[in-house]
């Protein structure tokens, strides 16, 4: 999900609604049978009010009014979703996100060690973050040090690779599953979207996936893998994402809820 295709349509405007203030973006060039239309959607964080030319602007505020509860409530759960997908905590004891589970942080310092190393504890649902002894701790609590930008950078580095691992393995047994086959893998940074297959057949996969549980990740890996065998969002591309993921739609329900996840989650890629 993502603004960019509405932004040249809106236009921002505010209201007073009780003792609340709602900053509210108007697009009054809808497509739509109906003549007189109407609509409000929460989607990024913004409130979003879709109109036709018919509409009256009193009509528009009223409606708004009286959804003012309802938007307060969403923005209320947009805005928890957000904060807990930004925080990054290396104190030893805070958790970090993986694989749609919490995982407990582990600190060790090594005096053999001069970069900083991380290692994914599945079984112990743990990140044990080992710190070369020259680092000081304290440092870990500020978002602005050397040392937090380090092992954040450290901890992205791992969670690609683990994602890779995870992935490559899925492509493998799905497209042997599928008789397809594809030129190679890559792990990026894509800023709007969890995965890609190009017409060479490389499939591009989001790192950030590694925030998600592992039921999306093998849902993503489907839809990508099926466009080897169908290009486009066909009926036949749906029958065959279905046949090997039967509950694809609540898997992207889950993705648009979350898409937060795919904006900036960590300060670095």
């Amino acid at each position: 999900m993502n603004l960019t295709n509405d932004c040249l349509n809106l236009t921002e405007h505010s209201l007073q609604a009780g003792n609340k203030q709602i900053t509210y973006y108007l697009n009054r060039k809808v497509r739509s049978k109906k003549r007189w239309y109407l609509k409000l959607v929460i989607k990024e964080g913004k409130v979003l009010v879709y109109a036709s030319k018919a509409v009256k602007t009193e009509e528009i505020k009223n409606f708004i009014r009286n959804k003012s509860n309802w938007i307060e409530d969403k923005l209320a759960r947009w805005n928890t979703l957000v904060k807990n997908s930004y925080e990054l905590n290396f104190e030893s004891g805070g958790n970090l996100p993986f694989m749609g589970e919490s995982y407990t942080v582990t600190i060790k310092t090594s005096v053999i060690l001069e970069k900083i190393d991380i290692e994914i504890d599945k079984p112990g649902k743990r990140v044990i973050i080992t710190l070369p002894h020259t680092v000081n701790l304290l440092d870990l609590k500020n978002k602005e040090s050397e040392s937090f930008n380090l092992t954040e950078k450290a901890l992205i580095a791992t969670y690609k690779e683990s994602i890779s691992q995870f992935i490559q393995l899925e492509v493998d047994r799905l497209t042997k599953k599928i008789q397809v086959s594809y030129n190679k893998i890559k792990i990026k940074t894509l800023k709007s979207a969890w995965g890609t297959c190009t017409p060479l057949n490389t499939l591009n996969f989001n790192w950030r996936l590694i925030l998600t549980p592992e039921e999306i990740i093998r849902y993503v890996v489907v839809h990508e893998v099926c466009h080897l065998k169908h290009r486009n969002h066909s009926k036949l591309f749906w029958k065959e994402v279905s046949r090997h993921y039967p509950s694809y739609k609540e898997a992207r329900k889950w993705l648009t809820k979350h898409n937060i996840l795919l904006q900036n989650s960590f300060s670095v890629y």
